[in-house]
């Protein structure tokens, strides 16, 4: 873990509670929640929240994690959702100012898309 002097908080979320999850319970700086929406922290701030679930219930939790909590930046894994309509509605979801959403997409740094990137780019393809 990255060290430096600043104490740091992590709040973890996960709807199945799993072993990998039972390990890291008795970290002084780690707190597992039980409920998404939890009143003990809803008026934190947070620096970062990341959201690394299946693209099938990620709009839903985009919703619920912007109706109750504010941040300061926001990285969603992979593609953004599974289907369609989501992202129309997800457009419609309150505009928090301050609040920056990143979407990490690790593919396009991957060395064999790099390579078949610089085999196609000026080829013309036909379908």
């Amino acid at each position: 873990m990255y060290k430096n002097n600043k104490k740091y908080k992590f709040y973890i979320y996960d709807k199945i509670q799993n072993e990998n999850i039972k390990k890291i319970l008795n970290l002084k700086n780690v707190n597992v929640l039980s409920n998404m929406v939890n009143k003990k922290i809803k008026k934190k701030i947070f620096d970062i929240v990341i959201i690394a679930t299946t693209s099938k219930d990620r709009y839903e939790l985009l919703k619920k994690i912007l109706d109750n909590y504010k941040f300061k930046n926001m990285i969603i894994e992979k593609f953004l959702f599974a289907k369609e309509k989501n992202y129309v509605e997800s457009l419609k979801l309150p505009n928090k100012i301050k609040d920056k959403i990143y979407v990490h997409c690790p593919r396009t740094e991957w060395k064999y898309f790099k390579d078949l990137k610089n085999k196609v780019i000026n080829q013309k393809i036909n379908m």
